[in-house]
């Protein structure tokens, strides 16, 4: 499965940064892929998998990283994201709502 346009837009601010850790986890997107979706009504887990060879976090944590929000149109509130980093790789990225349904097609956007 391939990454939507949103959750790659998504990807890239969260990983944003200056240091080590920053330029680790953007080392890993080059060639991360999508395992798995699921939908909870109001947001979605996006598994993701990174390539075999990708150098993980020294010393290996788990973290979660969150400060990008979306404006959607249909949702009031916009749309929040975090990135969740299992033993130092990129494992799944959340999206949720303020309490409204997910969209079923999210065609525009913009990242705050």
């Amino acid at each position: 499965m391939s990454l939507s346009r949103l959750v790659r837009a998504v990807l890239e601010p969260l990983v944003d940064g200056d240091g080590e850790a920053a330029q680790t986890l953007r080392g890993q997107l080059a060639g991360i892929s999508v395992a798995g979706r699921t939908y909870s009504g109001m947001g979605f887990f996006v598994e993701l998998a990174t390539a075999p060879d990708a150098e993980a976090l020294t010393p290996a944590r788990d973290l979660s990283l969150g400060e990008v929000r979306a404006t959607i149109p249909g949702l009031a509130y916009g749309a929040g994201f975090v990135l969740w980093v299992k033993a130092g790789l990129i494992d799944m990225l959340e999206g949720y709502t303020d309490g409204e349904p997910w969209p079923d097609d999210i065609d525009e956007f913009t990242l705050e």
